[in-house]
């Protein structure tokens, strides 16, 4: 019974300290405007709105990129660490 309630102490804690930096990162990676960029060819300037996990708060960036996956890759990578 005490090896089990030490366990279990253990497993808690290592779960309420992992807790924080499980939550990081974005949900809802929205892509609001593309228009043609001007100082990169063949690429486009994406308007990406992402909510932060851990406070909620809206994220926007103005990201140049060939596609809509890679801006919200580009988005994921850079500003939703």
């Amino acid at each position: 019974m005490k090896t089990l309630l030490i366990a279990s102490a253990l497993l808690g804690g290592a779960l309420f300290y992992s807790t924080p930096s499980l939550a990081n990162g974005c949900i809802n990676c929205l892509v609001q405007s593309k228009t043609p960029s001007s100082s990169a060819p063949g690429k486009f300037e994406f308007r990406v709105v992402c909510i932060e996990l851990l406070s909620g708060d809206e994220i926007s960036s103005l990201i140049t990129a060939s596609s809509e996956e890679e801006a919200l890759n580009q988005m994921n990578e850079t500003k939703c660490k």
